[in-house]
Parts: C-alpha cells; sequence; structure tokens
C-alpha cells in the first residue's frame, strides 16, 4: 500500500483530520493512529492495524502500490465527459437586451434577431432525438435578455415539459436574468413552466449598479429589481407552493466591494433576505493587471471571509456543504459531449462566451451540424491538465483541473496556481470553521 499524493493533513482544535481531494473523504483520526500513519509515509515498511487499512483505503487516503491515482482521475474525468445519461441545452431567445452595460462580453455581438419558428421547432425535434437515451433534461434560458422573449420560454417550456413526462425523465432548468422584467406575474409564469432557479446579477448599491447597468446613461435599473423583488415576497408566503429560488449575484470590483455591507443592510430592512439569497463573484479582466479595476485574489478571499460572517443563513442551510472542495470531472457545457447553446438562429456552441460568434459555432440545427468542428470543441472535450507536468504533481488538481473553466483554461486567462491554492485553503478553512472548529492548522506528515 502507498500514501495517496491528494492527502491534505489538518490540525483543528487538537483533533485531526485528514481530507483526500480526489475522494472528497473527510477523516477525523486519532492521534496515535495518525503517528502511526505518518510512520507508514516516511518508512512504508512500518506495520498499520488491518482494521485501519480498510478504513484509510476505502477513503481512499492509502491505495495499492500498482494503482496510478492520475489514472484513475483520467477515466473518471472522461466517463464524465462522455456521459449520455443526461442532455443540457442553455437556450437564448433572443441576442437582443435592453441593458447597455459597458463590460458585456456580447456588446459586440449586432445581431439581436428573435428565434423564429423554425427554429423552435428544431429545439424541439433536437430534444426529441436524444429524450429515449436519457434520464435528465436541464435547460437554461440565457441571452441577450431572455424576460424580452417571454413567450418563446412559455411555447418552448410547455413542449419541453410535456416530453419529459410522456418519457419518464426528470426535468430542470433556470434563467440568468437581469431582473428589469422580473415583476410578479413574470415569476408565475416561470414557476408554472418549472423554472426552479433564478440568477440577478447585482453590481452593488444603487449608485454604483445604475453607472455600469443601465437602460441608458439617465436611467438606472437597481430601484426597478428590488421593487421587482419586493413585488413577489407574498408569493414565497405560501408554504403550498415552491417557486424558483431567488439568487442575487453581486458582482465585485474594486470599486464596488465595499457595497456589500451596505447591500446586506438593505435587504435585512426590507425583509429580502427571508426569500431572496446573495453571492459575491470576482470580476475578472486579464488585461488588468495593475489591479486598477478588479481585486486581486487575496483581497477577494479577505472580502468573502467577511460577507460570511454578516450574510444570514437560510434556516435549512447547510454551511459545511457550501464551502466543502468538490470533484471536477466535467466543468459545465464545455467539456460535456451532451451539452450546448444554442442562439436565437440555432446556431450550436459549447460555451456562452461563445455565443454570436459563428466562427466558434459547431453547425446550426435547421441546416445540420458541420463536417469538422472549430478546435476548441476538441480543446474543452479532449484536454485535461492531468497530462501537464505541473498540475500531475499538485495536491489540489482534482479540484482545480487547471482553473475551474475551460473556456479561460483555453484562453490561457485560468485562475493563477496560487489563486486556486488560496481558494482551496479558504474552502477547507471555511468548512472546519461550519464544524465550530475555531484553531485550524494545515499539517505536513
Amino acid at each position: 500500500m502507498k500514501v495517496s499524493k491528494f492527502n491534505h493533513y489538518y490540525n483543528c482544535d487538537g483533533e485531526i483530520f485528514i481530507y483526500n481531494a480526489r475522494t472528497t473523504a473527510l477523516a477525523n483520526i486519532e492521534k496515535e493512529k495518525f503517528e502511526a500513519l505518518s510512520k507508514f509515509t516516511s518508512d512504508n515498511s512500518t506495520k498499520l492495524d488491518n482494521d485501519f487499512i480498510k478504513d484509510l483505503e476505502f477513503g481512499g487516503f492509502i491505495l495499492p502500490k500498482d494503482v496510478d491515482e492520475l489514472d484513475i482521475l483520467k477515466e473518471e474525468v472522461f466517463r464524465s465527459r462522455m456521459n449520455t445519461d443526461s442532455f443540457g441545452l442553455t437556450i437564448a431567445p433572443t441576442l437582443a437586451c435592453n441593458f447597455k452595460c459597458p463590460y458585456c462580453y456580447e456588446r459586440e455581438v449586432t445581431d439581436c434577431s428573435l428565434m423564429t419558428e423554425e427554429v423552435q421547432e428544431k429545439i424541439i425535434e433536437f430534444i426529441e432525438a436524444k429524450i429515449p437515451t436519457i434520464n435528465h433534461l436541464s435547460i437554461s434560458w440565457y441571452g441577450g435578455e431572455p424576460l424580452l422573449k417571454k413567450e418563446i420560454i412559455e411555447n418552448l417550456s410547455e413542449k419541453i415539459i410535456k416530453l419529459c413526462e410522456e418519457n419518464n425523465v426528470s426535468y430542470h432548468a433556470g434563467i440568468t436574468t437581469n431582473g428589469y422584467f422580473l415583476d410578479k406575474d413574470t415569476l408565475e409564469m416561470l414557476h408554472k413552466n418549472k423554472v426552479n432557479s433564478i440568477q440577478v446579477p447585482l453590481d452593488g448599491m444603487k449608485d454604483n449598479h445604475d453607472e455600469t447597468r443601465f437602460i441608458s446613461k439617465d436611467r438606472g435599473s437597481f430601484d426597478k429589481i428590488i421593487e421587482n423583488l419586493l413585488s413577489v415576497k407574498d408569493l414565497y408566503q405560501d408554504e403550498k407552493e415552491n417557486y424558483p429560488r431567488i439568487n442575487i449575484r453581486v458582482n465585485i470590483t474594486r470599486k464596488n466591494h465595499k457595497d456589500i455591507y451596505d447591500l446586506v443592510d438593505l435587504f435585512k430592512e426590507k425583509g429580502l433576505n427571508e426569500y431572496v439569497g446573495m453571492y459575491i463573484a470576482k470580476i475578472d479582466d486579464p488585461l488588468d493587471t495593475n489591479y486598477e479595476y478588479t481585486l486581486t485574489n487575496e483581497e477577494f478571499i479577505k472580502l468573502q471571509n467577511d460577507f460570511s460572517k454578516i450574510i444570514p443563513k437560510d434556516k435549512d442551510e447547510d454551511v459545511f456543504w457550501k464551502y466543502y472542495p468538490d470533484r471536477i470531472t466535467a466543468s459545465c457545457c464545455c467539456d460535456s459531449i451532451s451539452a450546448f447553446v444554442v442562439d436565437p438562429k440555432g446556431r450550436l456552441y459549447k460555451c456562452w462566451e461563445e455565443i454570436g460568434h459563428e466562427e466558434y459555432s459547431l453547425g446550426d440545427l435547421i441546416n445540420g451540424r458541420k463536417k469538422y468542428y472549430p478546435k476548441n470543441y476538441y480543446k474543452y472535450l479532449l484536454d485535461t491538465s492531468i497530462t501537464n507536468e505541473k498540475c500531475s504533481k499538485c495536491s489540489i488538481l482534482p479540484v482545480c483541473m487547471g482553473g475551474r473553466c475551460p473556456y479561460r483554461i483555453a484562453n490561457n486567462t485560468a485562475l493563477s496556481c496560487k489563486e486556486m491554492e488560496d481558494t482551496f485553503n479558504y474552502w477547507m478553512n471555511n468548512s472546519f470553521k461550519s464544524l465550530n472548529k475555531k484553531d485550524i492548522r494545515k499539517i505536513s506528515i
């Protein structure tokens, strides 16, 4: 037997814990057994108790000498990426948007065409061809601003849900919206059409938000979004109904990062925290090398720690699993063979950051797919950091996989090794803190 290269050891308030990044197992072991494991690590001829060996092997903390953990990772990654049990579509009914956000990566996409009935029919045919072989279907509504075309969401949802019911396929849907049209009637429409989750971005408090997310330079959107969120409050007081989860994504920059404290206070004051979740997301810009606009990773992690202390917790929220580092096999639509992005013209892509850029298209649902796909398709699906010499030696490889986002990895804009290591340490520390551990120290063996 040998010790896993992905083990991490912690002393928390005098107790010893082992975490394994490949299996994500976490074990609390007695000091005597930890000392025995330490001796076994330095001298493989040291004998361990048979029951202890079984427990360690069960968690993946030790394994047979002739087993290559990198081979295990490769098999698990490609099995996940090639899984056809589930099917996912990100659907953009339109690339048009009522906002004019200056930083939007779609701002150069001038095609604001709407999805035709022909394209909608082709989407249904696309799903019909897949549904006999799958057990789960996931739909993400995207744009542009998808709620500009609510009728398309309703039309497609009704047909897709019917197909799932007829074929005993489980169904999940979510939507990313700027929130401007998310009034009570719209929320009820989304609920009726089984949209389970809603993401709405805010760029801080009113002044900062309205500076970047606006209808026009003299017409912001903050007040309207808050008004919409307040208008649906009574729906969430009906415990018989399970309305969609609304999550506010606060986009963090150097200019607005202090707004989170006032934003949390505002949500508490208006009672929004009772039914609306909130999380913060770091805005990255590879060109901002001096961090004039963006925060450094260290600054953002500190902000996350502060935020975790002030944000109200859901009564049913399991804080431990919120932070606990999880494995990455297939990250998203990019590196899954059974997921695509569909634009209003029926063109297929692998990433929603490529939507509207025809050079990245795999073809379309009307004229058929291309005979030869763009290089990015194969890069997302087949490249893996497991074969990278530096990554292959890293103890957090299974929860990092070279930077987590296939699009950024392919475009050399992924988080650095130090940033990912700092993020991993943040996850682990907060996981232990959620277990009421205070003195948390990483130790060597």
